[in-house]
């Protein structure tokens, strides 16, 4: 598993290895089995990875769980998230105009934006620095039948 991330590209460290397994475990693979189940739904399903990283504690908090929520809600020049390590700057500003322009059209019109997630076409979109859509690297396949 280690070496299949590892050529993934999900870290460089040995503890950056580890914590993008653990992250898997706890958050995205329970995640993409949701999507997975919810995907034939008439409604449709997307997928998102945030991929901002803080520079908070040496930028050991990376793009931790809930940091997206001052991008989503536009509120990184109106509410100080310094614990965070979320800036006012011109990056965060335009990420955060981005991330919320899709929240909105999402609330709207059900549909963020992007081409939906189904099995056969596993799009995720990334917010971040490196926009884009791509789709679940091989590692992710390991999980299958892992409980």
């Amino acid at each position: 598993m280690v070496e299949a991330y590892r050529s993934a590209g999900r870290g460089g460290t040995l503890a950056e290895l580890l914590a993008a397994i653990g992250t898997d475990y706890v958050f995205g693979i329970p995640a993409l089995r949701m999507a997975d189940a919810h995907a034939a739904q008439p409604a449709g399903t997307w997928r998102y990875e945030f991929t901002w990283r803080s520079p908070a504690y040496e930028g050991r908090l990376g793009a931790c769980h809930g940091l997206e929520l001052p991008f989503v809600f536009d509120t990184v020049s109106t509410v100080d998230h310094g614990s965070l390590g979320v800036p006012d700057n011109d990056e965060t500003r335009a990420l955060a105009t981005e991330i919320h322009a899709a929240w909105v059209a999402f609330a709207l019109t059900g549909d963020p934006g992007w081409p939906r997630y189904t099995p056969a076409d596993p799009v995720v979109r990334r917010l971040g620095p490196d926009p884009g859509t791509a789709v679940d690297g091989p590692e992710r396949s390991l999980w299958s039948g892992i409980r």
